[in-house]
């Protein structure tokens, strides 16, 4: 897999939990229903019997060799959520291989499994890394590993009733001579702020896209901040003192995570790791608090790290799973 969206969805009075799971080698999407097993663990479903190897039912998978009705694009590697007015759920697939921008209609099926609907595709280029749209300005953002650009689009409501894609300006980002640019991003508490793992050179970036008084996003890049090499992706955690937000870098170079409050516009610390980090994904743990869970990519591995401020292994390593 090569990204995970955790969705929770209404659907007849009942509030539904599925998590979406992006595959780039048969450029898939599938769905996982999320149920409580009766130990209060949760449960995946995807239509096959428990202990059955292979793919998931066709019901709960979209595009890929056995669904070709639905083209995904070659390699789609990012996945974003837009709820539209009207509780419309829209997901943002973004394919790598040949920058394909695939906005789908999302509908959750009485029973489980999931279908969609694609009005409009839209290419890039290819090279498109990450993607995160940003509530307050109904905008959808996605870095370039291979242009020091953030792309911009908005979904509109067309005459026909359908979705129709609209290119903006988008933000004109540092090019130094790596010719390795934009990766994760990630949005603050507030959504104001946008946070992209950059690479040209090795920095978080950060940019504000708060609405202006037109109701227009800023769209400006207002700091960058010294990383360690080859940051990937970029979290953010109410972790800091009196609960503001932290971010989290993870620098696959450099086998490290780089913590930094914007409010200060500093790193503040950095959490050594054995090897080299990549995904990421803040939980709050009953009993344990906030905790940041980073894949090893190199060592097939995931590292639990505690964030409580005041916390004695604040910070540090406290768990490794193989």
């Amino acid at each position: 897999s090569s990204a995970v969206l955790d969705v929770e969805a209404l659907q007849d009075g009942t509030l539904r939990r599925t998590l979406l799971v992006a595959a780039r080698d048969d450029d898939s999407i599938t769905a996982y229903d999320v149920t409580d097993g009766a130990d209060g663990a949760p449960r995946l479903n995807c239509g096959r019997s428990n202990g059955d190897m292979g793919l998931c039912a066709d019901g709960y998978r979209l595009g890929g060799d056995e669904n070709g009705d639905l083209d995904l694009g070659a390699d789609p590697a990012a996945l974003a959520l837009e709820r539209r007015p009207g509780g419309e759920v829209v997901l943002h697939s973004v394919a790598t291989g040949d920058g394909r921008v695939v906005p789908l209609r999302m509908a959750f099926v009485a029973g489980g499994g999931v279908s969609a609907t694609i009005d409009e595709t839209l290419s890039l280029g290819a090279g498109l890394s990450g993607v995160i749209h940003a509530p307050l300005v109904r905008r959808t953002y996605l870095t370039d590993a291979r242009a020091a650009r953030l792309h911009t689009i908005g979904l509109d409501d067309g005459s026909d009733g359908k979705l129709a894609l609209t290119t903006h300006a988008g933000v004109t980002l540092p090019a130094a001579s790596s010719r390795e640019y934009g990766r994760g991003l990630a949005l603050s508490s507030d959504e104001g702020r946008l946070y992209v793992a950059y690479r040209s050179p090795n920095a978080l970036l950060v940019v504000d896209v708060a609405p202006l008084p037109t109701g227009e996003p800023h769209d400006a890049l207002v700091d960058i901040i010294g990383l360690g090499g080859r940051p990937a992706q970029v979290v953010v955690a109410a972790s800091g003192p009196g609960g503001r937000d932290l971010v989290y870098v993870s620098c696959f170079g450099t086998d490290d995570i780089w913590v930094v409050d914007p409010s200060m516009r500093r790193v503040i610390d950095v959490i050594r790791l054995a090897h080299s980090p990549y995904g990421m994904a803040v939980v709050d743990v009953p009993g344990r608090g906030l905790t940041l869970y980073a894949s090893l990519f190199s060592k097939h591995s995931i590292v639990a790290v505690p964030l409580a401020e005041g916390a004695s292994d604040r910070h540090r390593v406290v768990e490794t799973i193989q």
